[in-house]
């Protein structure tokens, strides 16, 4: 997946240049963000799927 792998290159990036301790909450927020995400992807298929139902 292209856009996972630019997210690691911009994490790499960013942890060099800000330090480490910087780069972990954001990368906290990045994941939390992305799980979320999932979720909402998963609620529009159920909704998807029960429109296609009726």
């Amino acid at each position: 997946m292209p856009y996972n792998s630019m997210l690691d290159l911009l994490a790499c990036y960013i942890m060099h240049r800000y330090g480490i301790s910087k780069v972990i909450p954001l990368f906290l927020i990045s994941t939390f963000s992305r799980s979320l995400l999932e979720i909402q992807r998963g609620e529009n298929r159920q909704r998807k799927s029960t429109r296609k139902k009726k």
